[in-house]
């Protein structure tokens, strides 16, 4: 036996069955945490977004495009029950919880969150304190330069 077999054999005996089925399907339709998918013309229903769905609030979950083609893992061993998107041909955006902080990205820009603060929120009422600033004696903030950078905040953060 060769030293690639012998190194399959190995992990399949931790694993304790045979390699999950790989496929690929077209995306349908998304919601929440699991997506429906056509193979050909079998639908397939409830295909989790995430391998592990423990109840937990923190996740990392990527949501596929509908109409993408994405690659699917039968986790049941052949009885297409408890399928899993593994890779994506297009994502519609990525979401990351972590405790109070919340990261989501998208074609519309980023959102950052924690603790029910927005970085864009901070930020946009920060550069208004600074264009609110009288100076006396010396050089007065740069409104149009403040302006611009509210503006730029503004796309890229949502």
């Amino acid at each position: 036996m060769n030293e690639a077999a012998r190194i399959k054999k190995l992990i399949q005996n931790i694993a304790d069955h045979e390699r999950p089925a790989l496929f690929s399907a077209k995306v349908k339709s998304v919601s929440g945490d699991t997506c429906t998918v056509q193979i050909g013309k079998l639908e397939l229903t409830d295909v989790r977004l995430r391998a592990i769905c423990n109840g937990k609030s923190d996740t990392l979950r990527i949501t596929p495009k509908e109409g993408s083609i994405v690659l699917l893992a039968d986790l049941s061993d052949g009885g297409m029950r408890d399928l899993v998107v593994i890779q994506y041909s297009e994502i519609d955006e990525v979401f990351i919880k972590i405790d109070e902080t919340e990261f989501k990205m998208n074609k519309d820009g980023y959102a950052m969150n924690r603790n029910g603060e927005s970085l864009k929120k901070i930020l946009l009422e920060f550069i208004g304190e600074v264009k609110n600033i009288f100076v006396v004696q010396g050089t007065t903030p740069n409104i149009p330069n403040l302006t611009i950078l509210e503006n730029n905040v503004k796309t890229l953060l949502k």
